[in-house]
């Protein structure tokens, strides 16, 4: 190396030196939240993971049992069935009709007998639309926390297969985990 290339490499290096010491005494600059990262090494993670992949199993198991219950009660007790009377348009339930098959409606006043053609009492279901969506609710959430439990069962892993990594985190990922800095 010349001389002149050898000052040139000292002078950039003070200026440079002194430019970082200017920059360290400056007041702090904010930062915008979007650019906030926090580093963890992947060992720090794994235990996080398996814990919230715990909670979401325990959280499905609880759905399933709430959706077997609630399946229960649907079959039982979620769909009715009535039987219309076109001659005097009102609805029987299928329970007060009787025997509508054999063609005699008992505790009712409809009787296969008086109909004809078009005027054959016609047979109405009836769904309780609550018992539905309980049913509805109920494999929603089951499925909800099976998927989060397969998520942070699946980070689990990774992050034991190399757990010295070092992982960037941004504020999203630190709320996922429920990190405390």
């Amino acid at each position: 190396m010349s001389l002149e290339k050898i000052f040139d490499f000292i002078v950039n290096t003070v200026r440079k030196e002194e430019q970082r010491k200017q920059e360290d005494a400056a007041p702090f600059k904010a930062k915008k939240l979007c650019e906030f990262k926090a580093e963890r090494k992947a060992r720090q993670l794994i235990l996080p993971a398996q814990e919230l992949a715990i909670h979401h199993r325990e959280r499905e198991k609880h759905y399933t049992t709430a959706l077997e219950e609630a399946e229960k009660d649907f079959k039982e007790n979620g769909v009715t069935v009535e039987v219309y009377d076109p001659k005097t348009g009102m609805s029987v339930s299928a329970e007060h009709a009787g025997a509508v098959s054999s063609g005699a409606i008992q505790g009712g006043n409809i009787s296969y007998g008086n109909f004809t053609g078009g005027n054959m009492p016609k047979f109405q279901p009836r769904v309780n639309q609550d018992l539905l969506d309980k049913v509805e609710r109920s494999k929603s959430k089951m499925l909800e926390h099976r998927n989060k439990a397969e998520q942070y069962e699946k980070y689990a892993r990774a992050f034991a297969c190399n757990p010295e990594m070092l992982i960037e985190l941004t504020v999203e990922d630190i709320h996922y985990f429920l990190l405390e800095c």
